[in-house]
């Protein structure tokens, strides 16, 4: 008798039903019932792996985050960050993008470009995204996030064409604080001579806050203007907007609906900012504290070294006739270029708009009297190493100061 007839013998004798049964049973296919009690434990068992310990421990990554992201934001000195509106195609070719920028970059502001998919051939037609856009922006606090952008940071929205900054953040910011609205956050616009393109007998255009400064500072009573015109700075210039964080959010918001209500009648973004101004949603710099604005006259600056100007107790200060509420300290000034003041008011600005569709006089040549030469070993960190944030289909991006200028301002 061999081992397999004793083991086979064994096993018919003492466990013959039920191996066979297993056996036979394992080979069965299930009944609907029993699949579907299959099925809903599987799922049962998926939910709870999820609730028990996927969702917690992606709550737990994001709380941690969101906690590193508060209390960097609390220990982070303010900072202002520059939203410049420009489509990829006119980036690309338009030279006064990249002095726009440069002016930005080169005196330590943060700048980030949205509205990189408007191609728009006719100017007008990114007005109103320059708003909306703006608007969906400082409404992801996702998207600001990753930005980087603190609740108590500034937002300074700037055209991204025609503007030149001259002066460093810590003075915009020093200088925003002075004012009473500035220390509440307030949105501040640049101030116009020009309620464009508001009619001349509108609330936008009549019910505005008067400028303190002279009357005749700026005109004569002799001048004639026309009827959208006034005498001093007091409407606003969508051009050079600045404010916290929140209240930008708050202004732009309302813009935005406003723009998309379907009444607005106009195509330029300009008319709807004077509207709220009216409304006192927001404020102007009709002192030009901060901002100046061409308005077709570039005459009115003159083009200063260090050494050119004149203090007094090692302080520059502004015109006498009219007190600002701030002077301006030789140290807040760069050394080694020139910088433009406005011989009307003797003020020195932290940005100069060369405001206006079509031609820009003056801007081109202003700016390449400031900047000569970009190319020295001087800017080369600047040109290799400063990142710019592009916002693309709601993620950011990042380009070099020579990959976005390099050919246009002729950096090799």
């Amino acid at each position: 008798m061999t081992l397999h007839s004793v083991l086979y013998g064994w096993q018919r004798k003492y466990l013959p039903q039920h191996t066979l049964t297993v056996r036979q049973r394992s080979i069965r296919p299930l009944s609907k019932p029993q699949l579907r009690r299959l099925v809903y434990s599987c799922l049962t068992l998926l939910v709870l792996y999820c609730f028990v310990w996927q969702i917690p421990s992606r709550y737990r990554k994001y709380a941690q985050q969101q906690d590193q992201w508060v209390d960097y934001a609390f220990s982070s000195p303010r900072k202002v960050q520059v939203f410049m509106p420009i489509g990829i195609q006119r980036a690309y070719k338009n030279e006064d993008f990249c002095r726009s920028l440069w002016s930005a970059v080169v005196n330590g502001y943060r700048v980030t470009l949205y509205n990189w998919d408007v191609d728009a051939e006719d100017e007008f037609d990114t007005h109103k995204p320059k708003v909306t856009s703006l608007s969906s922006i400082l409404s992801s606090s996702r998207l600001l996030q990753t930005l980087g952008i603190f609740p108590q940071d500034l937002v300074l929205l700037v055209d991204a064409i025609d503007v030149i900054l001259q002066l460093s953040p810590s003075v915009l910011i020093s200088r925003y604080s002075l004012i009473p609205e500035g220390q509440q956050g307030k949105p501040i616009t640049a101030g116009s001579f020009n309620c464009y393109p508001n009619e001349a007998n509108s609330s936008a255009c009549l019910d505005i806050p008067s400028s303190p400064m002279p009357i005749d500072l700026f005109y004569s009573h002799r001048d004639i203007l026309r009827d959208s015109q006034s005498r001093l700075p007091i409407h606003a210039n969508s051009g050079l907007v600045l404010g916290s964080v929140p209240e930008m959010r708050s202004l732009f918001g309302k813009l935005n609906d406003t723009l998309t209500g379907g009444e607005y009648p106009y195509q330029p973004d300009q008319g709807v900012f004077n509207i709220h101004l009216s409304k006192g949603d927001l404020k102007v710099d009709n002192t030009l504290s901060m901002f100046w604005c061409a308005e077709h006259l570039t005459n009115s600056l003159t083009l200063l070294s260090s050494t050119d100007t004149k203090t007094v107790e090692n302080m520059i200060l502004p015109w006498d006739k009219f007190q600002y509420p701030f002077a301006i300290s030789p140290s807040d000034l760069p050394t080694s270029r020139l910088v433009a003041k406005d011989k009307r008011t003797s003020n020195i600005p932290v940005a100069l708009h060369f405001n206006g569709i079509g031609a820009k006089p003056g801007y081109k040549e202003i700016w390449e009297k400031m900047w000569p030469s970009i190319d020295t070993e001087e800017y080369r960190t600047i040109w290799e190493e400063e990142k710019v944030r592009i916002i693309v289909n709601d993620k950011v991006e990042k380009k070099s100061v020579r990959d976005l200028c390099g050919s246009q301002l002729g950096y090799t």
